[in-house]
C-alpha cells in the first residue's frame, strides 16, 4: 500500500483532519497510511491507544518548548514523556507490520530507528495524531471519525 493508496473513507477522515487542523498536518500522507493500516487490519484498538499517547506526547513537548525556567518535578514529566514516546513507537510498529514490505521499511526508517532526526519525526507525527484524537473526541456522539475499510478476505 503506497502513501496514496488509501480508501475513500480514509481520505474523508484526512479531509476532516485538514479542516480541524487548518491544513496544518505535517505528516499527512504517513498519517493516512497508518489510518488505512488500522482500518484494513481491524486494529482500531492500536490506533486509539496510539492517538491517546500521541496527544500526551504532543502536549508535553509543546509545553516543554515554551518553558522559560525548569520547573520543579520536570524529571517526572520527562520520564513519563519518554515512556509515552516508547509506547507510540510500539503502536506504530504494530500498525506498520500490516503493510507491504516497501511501505513497512520506509515507515520503520522514518519513525522507528533510534536517531535524533527520527525521534523528531515521531514527535511531529504525534502532533498530527493529536488532531485525530481531537476528531474522535469532537465526534464522540456518533459521527464517523474512523475510516471503515473492509478487511481483505
Amino acid at each position: 500500500m503506497g502513501t496514496h493508496a488509501v480508501s475513500s473513507a480514509t481520505q474523508e477522515v484526512l479531509r476532516s483532519l485538514d479542516a480541524l487542523s487548518s491544513h496544518g498536518l505535517a505528516r499527512r500522507d504517513d498519517l493516512g497510511v497508518l489510518l488505512e493500516a488500522a482500518a484494513r487490519s481491524g486494529r482500531y484498538d492500536v490506533l486509539d491507544r496510539l492517538s491517546f499517547e500521541a496527544k500526551f506526547v504532543s502536549q508535553s513537548t509543546r509545553m516543554l518548548e515554551h518553558l522559560d525556567t525548569v520547573p520543579q518535578g520536570i524529571e517526572r514529566l520527562q520520564k513519563e514523556l519518554s515512556a509515552s514516546l516508547d509506547r507510540v513507537g510500539n503502536f506504530v510498529r504494530t500498525l506498520v507490520q500490516t503493510l507491504d514490505e516497501d511501505e513497512r521499511i520506509r515507515l520503520e526508517k522514518e519513525y522507528l530507528t533510534l536517531q535524533p532526526a527520527v525521534i523528531k519525526n515521531l514527535i511531529t507525527l504525534c502532533h498530527d495524531l493529536r488532531w485525530y484524537k481531537n476528531l474522535q473526541i469532537d465526534h464522540s456522539r456518533g459521527a464517523p471519525s474512523r475510516p471503515h475499510t473492509r478487511r481483505p478476505s
